[in-house]
């Protein structure tokens, strides 16, 4: 009797264990999703804008966020200029994150 009791609590704690690290990865593989989409997203936008001649680029209109939702997830994409002169340029991707940091840099 004393080893079956012995037995089930050290069930229980490899359990709790195992768990806790399936929790965690699966975290892990939701956060590394929404990762793939934004950079996926300022990768798109990026090139649209590289395909513009440069004569034809709008500073104040390219400056401006857009949004986009992949999955049920709306990420929102921001563009920036290093300033103004249109020579460097960086995409910033954002998204709703309860537990961590939402932004995502490209640049």
């Amino acid at each position: 009797m004393v080893e079956l009791l012995v037995a089930m609590s050290l069930f229980g704690v490899v359990m709790m264990a195992v768990a806790g690290v399936f929790i965690a990865s699966a975290r892990s593989v939701g956060d590394q999703r929404l990762r793939t989409a934004a950079t996926r997203l300022a990768s798109d936008r990026l090139e649209s804008l590289r395909g513009l001649p440069f004569a034809e680029l709008d500073l104040p209109a390219v400056l401006e966020p857009t949004v986009a939702t992949v999955h049920g997830t709306t990420f929102t994409i921001g563009t920036t200029a290093d300033g103004g002169s249109r020579q460097r340029s960086g995409l910033m991707t954002g998204w709703p994150a309860p537990r961590c940091a939402s932004t995502w840099a490209l640049r």
